[in-house]
């Protein structure tokens, strides 16, 4: 066993080992949340009425190597169109030359420099009716990051995020090729609690910024409205393979 602290092992398939040292306390229970929902979501297997099982279709980005948070490098999950707010983030790349939280202003879901008090305010609005409503803000503590706050059965939660210089996102210890990705991933599957609990929260519509610039042509959206803001259901994406 590791004498280091905040240090485990964790034993794979054909008698791999992998002695994994995180950076602290918080680091480590991130992982061990990762790996929790990772083994619930590769390993589980659905009955059908007729007592056929299926196994869960279940297609998480990769975990890249460590080093690769401080540097650019190949990129390790597959892309995929955020179809249902637009194809506005074609012009991602981009975000090499201008400041991220300038080019995500222009999205309806992204709140700035939003507090925590507020954005909870805004996901709580409607209670558990609103299971799922979500916005994005950078946070106010922590310098160059983000935090996707969403409904979780009437209770607020807040996970950070960071994006890199090439546009790649990380929300624990996954790696997305864009934000846009992970928030199509996470409309698809179940999000990942950093308590490592069970969650059956997915994404279901945002809470628009009405200071938002410019405009997001969307088509088929149903509209309703409260006293905080807009919200709107987004229509399913269409269904990706993810290789």
């Amino acid at each position: 066993m590791p004498d280091h602290e905040n240090t485990f092992v964790l034993k794979a398939v054909n008698n791999l080992e992998f002695v994994i040292e995180a950076q602290d306390t918080d680091d480590m229970r991130s992982w061990l949340a990762t790996i929790k929902y990772c083994m619930k979501a590769t390993s589980g297997t659905d009955c059908n009425i007729d007592g056929s099982t299926k196994e869960y279709q279940v297609h998480a980005p990769e975990l890249p190597p460590r080093h690769l948070f401080t540097r650019g490098g190949d990129r390790h999950s597959n892309s995929s169109n955020f179809e249902s707010i637009g194809n506005s983030h074609d012009g991602m790349s981009s975000m090499l030359e201008a400041d991220i939280g300038q080019t995500l202003k222009k999205e309806h879901w992204f709140h700035g420099t939003l507090g925590r008090t507020e954005a909870t305010q805004l996901v709580l609005h409607g209670g558990t009716h609103s299971h799922g409503l979500f916005l994005v803000r950078q946070s106010e503590t922590r310098t160059g990051e983000f935090v996707l706050t969403f409904n979780f059965q009437g209770r607020a939660k807040h996970l950070r995020m960071t994006i890199n210089d090439q546009g790649q996102c990380r929300v624990q210890h996954f790696w997305f090729q864009t934000i846009y990705e992970m928030l199509e991933h996470f409309r698809q599957q179940p999000i990942p609690l950093e308590s490592g609990g069970n969650s059956d929260v997915t994404l279901t519509d945002y809470v628009v910024n009405q200071n938002a610039r410019g405009l997001i042509q969307i088509t088929q959206m149903t509209h309703s409205s409260s006293a905080n803001g807009e919200r709107r259901v987004l229509p399913m994406p269409a269904v990706r393979q993810v290789r």
